[in-house]
Parts: structure tokens; sequence; C-alpha cells
């Protein structure tokens, strides 16, 4: 059932609401009379489409049917990727340490892209070197070039950030690793790139808790204060 806010339906449109679509086969207006149109104002229960939308989603009349499935199924790619980025929560130098400690993280997986093999292979080196017992760099992938669109689908698989140094993602890949919420960091320095990693993993250890004695006081006699409380004389 819908309320005609502008405009005028009428039988046989071709009409979209939601993900619900259809051609419109018969319109009952409020008396359970069959109608052939309804304008502004008008309340009309309409048949004709494939499922029942959701309440209070708007319908609209298009030219074409291949209109109204490109809309449709331009809400079910939006629905598929709100939902698989819900599925799948990104990891990103940023928020490991929320994610230790919360348990979910262990490893810490690294995609790596260079200019030249040179550079790619002193930051595998310098990469190598952080080492912790409660926490593995992994790097899944590494290799000369920009960052690609199958970078950005094995980062998405594996869970895993993406480093660039002095590269920059292809247009296609960056529009992938934002819709997919991977984390993706370029470099024109090496040691910036190892420092901020080095920086993610100490956040990511486990908290070393020791106590330092700083003195300690004997309490002597106490002393009652009105409106103030307990004094205590101490030797220190």
């Amino acid at each position: 059932t819908v309320l005609i806010q502008e405009g005028t339906l009428r039988k046989g449109d071709i009409v979209v609401a939601g993900r619900a679509t259809g051609r419109v086969r018969a319109l009952v207006n409020d008396r359970g009379q069959q109608v052939q149109s309804a304008g502004p104002s008008n309340p009309v229960e309409v048949l004709g489409l494939n499922e029942v939308p959701q309440a209070s989603e708007s319908l609209y009349v298009v030219n074409e049917e291949k209109d109204a499935k490109q809309i449709v199924g331009h809400l079910h790619d939006k629905d598929r990727s709100r939902r698989l980025a819900e599925e799948r929560k990104k990891v990103s130098l940023e928020d490991l340490s929320a994610m230790v400690e919360a348990g979910e993280i262990r490893t810490l997986a690294i995609i790596l892209k260079s200019d030249v093999q040179g550079s790619l292979e002193a930051l595998r080196a310098a990469f190598g070197k952080l080492k912790h017992p409660e926490i593995e760099v992994r790097i899944i992938h590494d290799a000369v070039g920009p960052i690609s669109e199958s970078d950005v689908t094995l980062a998405s698989a594996s869970n895993a950030i993406i480093l660039g140094f002095n590269i920059r993602p292809e247009k296609k890949a960056k529009a992938l690793a934002e819709q997919e919420g991977i984390d993706v960091k370029l470099y024109t320095i090496i040691y910036e790139a190892v420092d901020d990693v080095k920086a993610a993993m100490e956040g990511m250890l486990s908290p070393n808790i020791e106590e330092q004695f700083l003195g300690k006081a004997e309490i002597r006699e106490t002393f009652s204060i009105p409106k103030m409380g307990t004094i205590a004389s101490c030797a220190v």
C-alpha cells in the first residue's frame, strides 16, 4: 500500500521500492475499487511487485525494467559490501593495541611493496629483526611495483596491512582498499616504516607490571578533626 506524494502512478508503470521491483498490474483504491491511476494524496494498493518492500520505503517509477534491475542490483551490492565490512574486522596499525587487548590478534601480517629490489630487501631485513616471543611479524607477500588490486584482495583475505615504499596504489586498488577497509601505509623513508611497525608492536605487547619501592610510613597517632575526618601522624 502506498500514498502518492508527487506525480501520478498508473497501471503498467515499472516501479522500484527499495529492493522490490515490478510492473504495476493493478491499483486498488481505499474503497476496494480498481483504478487506472492515482495522484497526490491518494492511497492505493499496488499489485505486481516481486516482493513486499520494507515499510517506509519510497516508491519510484522508472522508464525501463533494466533501470529497475540496475537500481536494485546497486542496492544489493551496497548491502553486500556493508555486511562484508562488518563480518571482516580489518586491522590497522592504529587499532592493533586494542585488538590484542581483546585477545583478537597475535600476528601482524604485512604485504610489502617497493619501487626497487634493493629497498625491498632492506625493508624485509629490517622487519625480520623485529622479534618478540608474544608477537610475530609475518610478511605474507613482497614484490616490486605499485600496489595492485590483487594485493588488496590478498590483504582482505589475510587480514593484513599493506606497506608501500616509494610507490603509490593503482587507481582501482585504492578504491578497492577504501571499499574493503584495508589499511594502506605509504613511506619514502625506510626507518619511518620500521618505526611505525615497531610502535604498533609495542602497543600490542602485554603489560609488564613492576612495583617500585619508594618508601614507607609508620602511623604513630591519629587525630579526629570535625568536618575534616581522621588525620594520621606518620614517621616516613
